[in-house]
C-alpha cells in the first residue's frame, strides 16, 4: 500500500515534483495511533521522525486518526513556515488515516487523495473553499473558481459562488471530494507549489 501511495503522489505532482520513499517503519502504539493529544503528537515525531530537515517529507499513516474523540479527520498537514522553531521542524509532515491509502477500508476515500491532498498544504496550498465565502482572497491562487463550501460526494455541476466566473473545482485536489473525483490541481497552485518549496522548504 505505502508504494502505491508514494505512486499516487507521484502521478498527482508530476511534472512539478517526484517524490521517493527512503523509508518506512511499521510502530505500534495503540496511544499514538488515535492522534488525540499535540503531547503526543511531539512524542511520536521526535522518535520517528526521518526526514533531514524542513525541506524533505515525513508521512506519518496512523490507523485509528481520530478515533479517540469520533472525529471523521482524514489528515492534517503543517504549512510551511519563514522562519520555523526546532520544535516546529520536528513536528512538520503529514498525519494520515492509514485507510484512506489506495486499497485501504475507509469508503470513498481509499484511493490515495488524502496524502495528495494533505501534501499539497505542506507545499503551501490552502483550500479551494479557504475562508467558507465568496469574498476576499480565498486560496490566494487566481485560477481557482471561488468556493463558498467543501464539496461533498461528486458533483458534477457544483457552483456555490455563481455570482463569480466558473464553476466549483470538485476536481481539484485541494477540495473535499470523494477520491475517485479528484484529478488535478489547477498550472497556477503548481507555481505556487513551486515558489513556496524554493523559498521556505528548499535546502533547510
Amino acid at each position: 500500500m505505502v508504494n502505491e501511495q508514494i505512486e499516487a503522489m507521484n502521478r498527482a505532482f508530476a511534472p512539478s515534483f517526484t517524490f521517493y520513499l527512503v523509508s518506512a517503519d511499521l510502530t505500534t502504539n495503540d496511544i499514538w495511533a488515535t492522534h488525540d493529544d499535540d503531547d503526543f503528537e511531539l512524542e511520536y515525531k521526535s522518535l520517528l521522525k526521518r526526514g533531514h530537515g524542513y525541506g524533505e517529507l515525513d508521512l506519518y499513516f496512523l490507523s485509528d486518526l481520530g478515533r479517540a474523540t469520533q472525529s471523521t479527520l482524514l489528515g492534517t498537514c503543517y504549512m510551511p513556515g519563514d522562519s520555523p522553531s526546532e520544535e516546529e521542524v520536528m513536528l512538520d509532515g503529514c498525519t494520515i488515516l492509514a485507510g484512506t491509502m489506495p486499497g485501504g477500508e475507509t469508503e470513498r476515500y481509499n484511493l490515495g487523495a488524502t496524502a495528495i491532498h494533505e501534501t499539497g498544504h505542506w507545499l503551501g496550498l490552502y483550500h479551494t473553499f479557504q475562508g467558507d465565502s465568496c469574498d476576499g482572497p480565498g486560496d490566494f491562487v487566481s485560477d481557482t473558481p471561488k468556493q463558498r463550501v467543501a464539496t461533498d460526494g461528486c458533483p458534477a455541476h457544483q457552483d456555490t459562488c455563481s455570482g463569480d466566473p466558473g464553476l466549483d473545482a470538485t476536481y481539484n485536489y485541494m477540495d473535499y471530494s470523494d477520491d475517485r473525483c479528484l484529478s488535478d490541481f489547477t498550472p497556477l497552485q503548481r507555481v505556487r507549489m513551486l515558489h513556496s518549496y524554493g523559498a521556505m522548504r528548499w535546502r533547510r
